[in-house]
């Protein structure tokens, strides 16, 4: 009798863990990160969130049918990337051509006008300067990244749901602000294949072109705000916005950068702040 109560009794404990083994759901508890699961529960370390690690954002003002964009300007832009690795954030800014946005141009027309874009290409290294080589332009990012770590910054990822994308978007500040701040999220995509024009040689019908902005959350270059006059250390924010897809995206290919800009009124002036780049 005795031992069949203890097989009972194992048997029925058994059961009981078993059933607690099936309800824990281990993802992402917090709910400021954009992979956030509410269903979880058990956190599980996959979490992305903003991160106060100061990265430099690496733009080249390019067009297709420029010349000197496909002879060194892809090259060196591509050269200082390399040479930067994670410690840069890049964007593809296209201007009157194929692969032009409202972002890009927006960007491409603000910067003309703040007199760092006068012709393509146009290296840039935000709070630095333009470059024309890629060592100078990894020496910049160098220096860029060492006035870290960044006082905000912001993440993003997206879901595919067949027809359309979900975006979400979190940002967040690591120390107390004083001013205006806005958080952009650029769909981007690598690969896209399209003509080039190469100075001195034949066109390139194969040409590669990657950090392509594609679209944003909103349609601003400057993205949403977040932060009106002064922020207190770790103020949150998170957004989730969808937009429709575009036939000639290929989602494979396809990730997320979120920018920090601070603005000033005074000024009329955006001010980059930090920048991280999301592939999930």
């Amino acid at each position: 009798m005795k031992k069949l109560l203890i097989v009972a009794i194992a048997a029925t404990t058994a059961v009981a863990f078993s059933s607690c083994a099936k309800d824990r759901i281990y993802g992402c508890t917090d709910p400021f990160s954009i992979n956030y699961n509410p269903n979880a529960t058990d956190e599980d370390g996959s979490c992305f969130k903003p991160s106060s690690q100061k990265r430099a954002l690496v733009g080249d003002f390019t067009a297709t049918w420029c010349p000197y964009c496909g002879q060194w300007g892809a090259t060196e832009f591509k050269e200082a990337l390399e040479q930067s690795g994670a410690n840069a954030v890049a964007l593809g800014i296209h201007n009157t051509d194929e692969l032009t946005t409202s972002e890009s141009t927006a960007l491409t027309d603000y910067y003309g006008a703040e007199g760092i874009v006068g012709g393509y290409p146009t290296l840039y290294v935000w709070n630095q300067s333009s470059f024309s080589d890629g060592a100078s332009g990894a020496g910049m990012v160098s220096t860029e990244v060492g006035a870290g770590p960044a006082e905000a910054s912001a993440v993003a990822g997206f879901t595919d749901n067949g027809a359309s994308l979900t975006i979400s978007v979190s940002a967040m500040t690591f120390a107390d602000v004083t001013g205006d701040y806005y958080v952009a999220a650029y769909l981007m995509e690598n690969g896209i294949v399209a003509l080039q024009q190469i100075a001195g040689a034949d066109p390139d019908p194969n040409f590669v072109h990657d950090h392509v902005i594609r679209t944003s959350t909103n349609g601003s270059c400057w993205g949403e705000q977040f932060i009106f006059g002064s922020g207190s250390n770790g103020t949150a924010w998170n957004k989730t916005y969808q937009i429709e897809k575009n036939d000639s995206w290929k989602i494979e290919n396809m990730y997320m950068v979120a920018i920090v800009w601070k603005y000033d009124s005074a000024e009329g002036k955006y001010t980059y702040v930090n920048a991280q780049e999301t592939k999930m």
